[in-house]
């Protein structure tokens, strides 16, 4: 059974769509495919299920403005730093940045899709950027887009662009998750 908080307020649980697919044994465990009554637009959402290794209390003492990081994510931020899978936007004046309410970019998921892709199964080996705008990819997201996109993860738009800087559409996302996802469970 899963607990989803909405905005840190519980509103319902929830169970494995596939429990077969995403659930089991592996990287998964089961951590994230759940069904359940939709959040409402814009609503923030945090599954606490078995086997994600967040502590809620879990404190985050790297980012500069991680009093802005709403006390439902901080467990799940906390994780994701500790795993080395989120890294924060390094200031100048030498501290780093969460941005918790910034929305993210394709090359910033694409980063993080491709970290977690490491992590769960090793070194990949980017292919090469295929996309007609490659050279506007940041120098820092280049490989993991290149991984991310060898490995399937994202694609770019029917013109053959990737668009880096643009925010991730709900759509992107999902695409972008259960591919993750699906190669993590095979």
């Amino acid at each position: 059974m899963v607990v989803a908080s909405i905005g840190g307020e519980v509103r319902g649980e929830f169970t494995l769509t596939e429990p077969g697919r995403y659930g089991g044994p592996g990287p998964l465990d089961p951590k994230l495919i759940v069904r359940g009554s939709s959040a409402e637009e814009g609503s923030p959402v945090t599954f606490t299920v078995g086997g994600v290794g967040a502590d809620p209390g879990s404190p985050i003492t790297i980012f500069k403005d991680a009093g802005d990081i709403p006390a439902w994510a901080q467990g799940v931020v906390a994780a994701a730093v500790k795993d080395g899978l989120l890294r924060g936007y390094p200031e100048g004046d030498g501290s780093t940045t969460f941005r918790a309410n910034r929305p993210i970019s394709r090359a910033e998921l694409a980063s993080l899709a491709a970290r977690i892709l490491e992590k769960e199964l090793g070194p990949v080996a980017p292919g090469a950027l295929q996309f007609a705008d490659a050279e506007r990819i940041p120098a820092w997201a280049k490989e993991s887009v290149a991984v991310a996109a060898s490995r399937g993860i994202i694609a770019g738009y029917p013109d053959r662009t990737f668009r880096a800087e643009n925010n991730v559409t709900r759509a992107e996302a999902a695409a972008m998750i259960l591919r993750l996802l699906d190669l993590l469970c095979r």
